[in-house]
């Protein structure tokens, strides 16, 4: 009998340790590119009055312009290099997302907490710091999500968190404008005690024309300077599809909307429209990669991933406003990511949530 039970013991350590690691990403090795810094770069049109001279609101940076590295294949041994221009980029799997039929989009952060989009209206919410899924919470409408970002007002002033801007828009059409969602989030106990969470759509913003403020627009706040960033793209049509550049992205500024501005529907929702002429300022930058995922705002700079799977690149810009250029690039063409979804920063480190796959840990980046 005791023979027996210590064979069962055996084969249950046996099956146990069969199992890879997923949840952790243990079975993915750190990546490592190259950062080439450059001080040339494509300068914005000398005639266009874009600036806005009502304040000096926007943040200073010392970091130099740069252009996009010559890095085709990942290097999991950290490379050696002598090029004081060079800085190195570090990628790790950091904890396995939960599998969406949907498609992964845009994510958010507030506190510990990692608000994840699906284009079937769901996010999925983790803890950062304990790397978990909590729970999985659908919403009404919210389109493509592309971008999540959360904004400073919030429904109720007992509320836990301000209202979450969903950018769900996949417009390219001439005369129609972008779809930006506003939702309240609530947590609270069941009585039970169990967690419970509701979302309900508070404002529908949408976008000045496209051909205007460009295709496919995304929203981030920068919730220091309270201040609407919608980022577009102004020629969809017309880029380098072997590397994704020269490509022009329009900058906007906006004052943020109070969440009850517009017209108030039969919903409950209310419907705002915003004008060209609210516009406060807008930049454009001219060297930026094509098909832009989900952006993120942090400490006055915008960082874009881009590229899809069916294309031969992929990676990430940074641009600076105050500059109005892309201070960084990093080129992450053959990296093991299938497709990096969106960006988020926690803890002053930058991640990289990727399509059907992990959340990486990113270091190097001067951000």
């Amino acid at each position: 009998m005791k023979e027996k039970s210590f064979s069962v013991f055996i084969l249950l350590v046996v099956i146990l340790f069969s199992f890879p690691a997923c949840s952790s990403g243990d079975d993915i090795p750190e990546e490592y590119f190259e950062i080439i810094e450059k001080k040339d770069s494509v300068p914005n049109n000398p005639n266009q009055n874009n600036k806005d001279n009502s304040d000096s609101d926007e943040s200073n940076t010392d970091n130099p312009n740069t252009d996009n590295p010559n890095t085709d294949n990942p290097n999991t041994d950290n490379p050696n290099t002598d090029n004081p221009n060079t800085h190195i980029f570090k990628m790790e799997p950091y904890f396995h997302l939960v599998k969406n039929g949907g498609g992964q989009q845009g994510a958010a952060l507030y506190g510990d907490l990692l608000f994840h989009a699906t284009a079937n209206s769901e996010i999925h919410i983790y803890n950062m710091r304990e790397k978990k899924h909590i729970t999985t919470l659908k919403l009404g409408i919210m389109g493509h999500a592309d971008t999540l970002c959360f904004g400073i007002q919030k429904v109720e002033d007992n509320d836990e968190f301000p209202v979450l801007y969903v950018s769900g828009s996949n417009s390219n059409t001439a005369g129609k404008g972008g779809d930006i969602y506003v939702y309240r989030l609530v947590r609270s106990k069941d009585e039970t005690g169990n967690e419970k969470w509701q979302g309900s759509l508070m404002q529908h913003i949408i976008t000045p024309d496209v051909s205007i403020i460009g295709s496919y627009p995304d929203v981030v706040i920068d919730t220091d300077k309270k201040i609407m960033w919608i980022m577009g793209w102004l020629n969809p049509n017309n880029y380098d599809t072997k590397e994704g550049a020269n490509c022009t992205n329009c900058f906007s500024k906006y004052n943020i909307p109070d969440i009850k501005d517009g017209k108030l529907d039969k919903n409950g929702v209310y419907q705002l429209s915003l004008s060209d002429e609210e516009r406060r300022s807008y930049f454009l930058v001219y060297d930026i990669h094509a098909i832009t995922q989900g952006i993120c705002y942090y400490n006055g700079k915008i960082i874009c991933p881009y590229g899809m799977p069916s294309l031969p690149f992929k990676g990430v810009d940074v641009v600076d406003i105050e500059n109005e250029k892309i201070t960084q690039n990093v080129n992450l063409k053959g990296a093991s990511i299938y497709e990096a979804e969106a960006a988020v920063i926690y803890e002053n480190f930058l991640y990289i949530l990727g399509q059907r796959e992990y959340i990486y840990k990113c270091t190097g980046l001067d951000i």
